[in-house]
């Protein structure tokens, strides 16, 4: 397969897409079934992207298509990760099915170390896509591309990984069966929510009585001005509808005045309204809005995939901050994913000891980069890999906890 061929049904679709074909790749292969491509590949690769996707080790909303093509495409060409395939190796036929998937982020010449699973800002997992009858040969065939010098990277590192989740499980088996060095940073856990009866009795008592009384009062208080409604969406057309309401709501709020909302931003926009409408037409994204008075008062987007769930984005009006109208909504939210059984856990994508979700929702989930070297034994390049990922980690987790902890929101 060419790494800079564009099919000929997507030759002219978009400016932005004839600039991703012109992107130079060298065509190296570490071996047989796997290869580096850039967007536009990556891109014609599509349907057996998302056949991946549903066979997947463990679901990673914002490493499918429907997220991941959109966060690349809408950024400087210049920052655009590569995509490393991981195809079956028997044979050469194009029936051939994709067994691994991740976007990539190489070193520099300049500093060796190791690639990393790249993530948007928006994205909140790093485990990569990888097939769930053949995880442990897609993860090897990836690490062996690079221990062989493509891209001179002594290791590959996955950024946000749920370390009780099966990837992680995957990643430490490996090291120990390979006797690949494996280091961790990062770390921190977040708010999640299960599903079904333990975990609403685990939610009633999380909050204290005296919390759950003030939040009543104040419900009152909100439908004093008009009909309180909780309204779901999630067809292709009224999701499309809703995420216009939602960039306005957040528009009009303190993201707005600091330029970080998604309307601040011509690229971003178009990221969230691609991605919403994309993932809808599979159902896998939802829209929830409080409403009072026909008006909404909060909203949330919550991302599906594999029985996993993502609150991923909250936005609300702050002419009401005095009722929380954002905590109204997640409750309403919490009550709708406890009685999902088609979900086994929501994931609040927030930061650790966050103050709104964190005393709504009990359970934690631990989250950690994982940085596991590309071969056998110590390398130069993998100890300072490790100390730059570990410095990184930190201030990424300082800064951001600093931030929301200031603003004392939901991160988004």
């Amino acid at each position: 397969m060419s790494v800079t061929t564009v099919p000929h049904w997507l030759q002219g679709a978009s400016d932005v897409f004839a600039g991703a074909a012109a992107e130079a790749l060298p065509p190296v292969r570490a071996q047989a079934g796997v290869e580096l491509v850039n967007l536009a590949t990556a891109f014609a690769c599509r349907a057996a992207w998302d056949d991946l996707a549903e066979r997947a080790l463990e679901p990673n909303i914002f490493l499918e298509s429907g997220f991941l093509l959109p966060a690349a495409l809408h950024i400087a060409v210049s920052r655009r990760p590569k995509f490393l395939l991981v195809w079956e190796s028997e044979g050469r036929s194009a029936a051939r099915r994709l067994i691994g998937l991740c976007p990539i982020q190489l070193p520099s010449l300049a500093r060796a170390g190791a690639a990393t699973v790249w993530l948007s800002k928006q994205s909140c997992m790093g485990a990569p896509l990888l097939d769930k009858a053949r995880a442990k040969e897609a993860l090897t065939a990836m690490l062996d591309y690079f221990a062989r010098g493509a891209g001179k990277a002594a290791g590959l590192a996955f950024p946000k990984v749920p370390q009780a989740g099966k990837t992680a499980a995957l990643i430490r088996e490996t090291a120990k069966a390979s006797g690949r060095r494996l280091e961790l940073s990062g770390g921190f856990s977040r708010a999640a929510l299960s599903s079904g009866p333990a975990a609403a009795q685990a939610m009633a008592g999380h909050q204290s009585a005296r919390d759950r009384k003030e939040l009543r009062r104040k419900r009152r208080r909100l439908e004093d001005g008009g009909e309180v409604s909780f309204v779901s969406v999630t067809s292709p057309a009224a999701v499309r509808a809703a995420v216009e309401e939602f960039l306005t709501l957040e528009a009009n709020g303190w993201k707005g005045e600091r330029h970080t909302a998604f309307l601040s931003s011509p690229g971003q926009s178009a990221f969230l309204r691609s991605l919403t409408r994309d993932l809808a037409r599979q159902g896998k994204c939802r829209i929830d809005t409080l409403t009072r008075a026909g008006k909404p008062a909060a909203m949330g987007i919550v991302l599906t995939s594999g029985g996993q769930a993502t609150f991923w984005k909250t936005a609300y009006d702050e002419s009401l901050a005095s009722l929380s109208p954002g905590v109204q909504l997640c409750r309403e939210i919490s009550a709708r994913q406890l009685a999902d059984g088609e979900t086994a856990q929501t994931d609040s994508c927030a930061i650790a000891d966050h103050p709104m979700i964190d005393a709504i929702w009990p359970e934690r989930i631990a989250i950690a980069d994982m940085l596991l070297a590309s071969a056998p034994g110590a390398r130069a390049g993998f100890a300072i890999a490790h100390a730059r990922a570990g410095v990184a980690g930190r201030l990424r987790n300082v800064a951001r906890t600093a931030y929301y902890r200031l603003r004392g929101r939901k991160i988004s």
